[in-house]
């Protein structure tokens, strides 16, 4: 019985610790928006070494800049 017993909590704990995300949140890539419902489709691209981000909606550029993290967003 003791043995059960360590074995279902040594399995609770490691599934509790897997489901703890450490990951962290960086923009990094191309995020697309969906076409449904919308008559365009916005695209950002960001490339992290520099910390810059360029917009297109309908393939044409209409926004470029950089950002920053501060705590929990990007600005």
């Amino acid at each position: 019985m003791k043995k059960i017993f360590t074995v279902l909590s040594l399995t609770v704990v490691l599934l509790l610790a897997g489901c703890t995300s450490n990951a962290k949140s960086i923009l990094k890539g191309v995020y697309q928006s969906e076409r449904e419902g919308v008559g365009y489709i916005v695209v950002i691209s960001f490339q992290p070494e520099d910390s810059s981000f360029v917009e297109y909606i309908d393939n044409r550029e209409v926004d470029r800049g950089t950002y920053k993290k501060t705590k929990d967003k990007y600005t």
